[in-house]
């Protein structure tokens, strides 16, 4: 994976292609079907939809929440290595030449379970990307190209409007999930040991990085090109999709 992705994008190129897929209209659709009840939900949606895939996310969650020094840089760890996951999964495809569209991004992401249909061949990796190596590819797409920096900025700001209204960490709906199952299996007295779930918000990462890498963006609920009325502000507050007085840090 990891030498397709290097062979792809890690030259001028391949990671200025990156940012021509990330334009700002293909971030206003994303912000409008990511945090859509008949889209993401603001990722929620995948505890349901895509059980495998969003548990493999939460076991790479609890290893960094484990690891590092404080959930800021635990969630930075996942970001990067959720775009660096979005972005393998078209470069990855069996039969090249042929682009997925989001709807059959989500339909690959429902099917996901490790094992290929035979139940012998490993569809992604399932422990490589909880190691360091995508964070540093990405720390070698951004000294190639500085300016990506700021498009991954402006997926984050995307991102934080799922957890303005709840704590980010406590009260995350996995994290409520986790709590209830626990309750129902009588494992109270594990409350103190448990990690937060992850923030599902987090999501929007795997999709930019798969769209950034070729996935089509567009759905039934949500095709593309937005209409002018929508495209030009956010789904949920009204105001300009990207703010231009942004700080540029990851």
């Amino acid at each position: 994976v990891l030498s397709t992705l290097e062979t792809r994008f890690a030259n001028q190129d391949g990671v200025g292609l990156l940012m021509e897929r990330l334009h700002p209209e293909v971030l206003q659709w994303l912000d409008k079907h990511f945090f859509c009840e008949k889209g993401c939900q603001a990722g929620k949606a995948h505890v349901f939809n895509s059980p495998i895939f969003d548990a493999r996310i939460d076991l790479w969650w609890r290893m960094f929440i484990t690891e590092a020094q404080n959930p800021l840089q635990a969630r930075s760890r996942l970001g990067a290595t959720l775009f660096i996951a979005g972005l393998s999964i078209p470069a990855m495809q069996p039969s090249e030449g042929e682009e997925w569209s989001v709807q059959e991004l989500e339909d690959y992401l429902a099917s996901y379970n490790h094992l290929a249909a035979h139940g012998r061949k490993p569809e992604i990796d399932p422990e490589g990307f909880s190691s360091a190596w995508p964070r540093k590819l990405l720390a070698q797409l951004l000294q190639l190209c500085p300016s990506l920096q700021l498009t991954l900025h402006s997926v984050k700001r995307l991102g934080r409007q799922a957890c303005s209204s709840d704590s980010e960490m406590g009260n995350s709906f996995s994290g409520m999930v986790s709590m209830r199952m626990r309750q129902m299996m009588g494992d109270d007295d594990l409350d103190t040991q448990e990690p937060p779930g992850f923030p599902h918000e987090m999501w929007i990462y795997l999709y930019a990085g798969a769209i950034a890498g070729g996935v089509l963006p567009g759905t039934p609920d949500h095709p593309y090109p937005l209409s002018p009325a929508n495209s030009a502000v956010n789904s949920q507050t009204g105001w300009p999709q990207l703010d231009p007085q942004a700080e540029i840090p990851f």
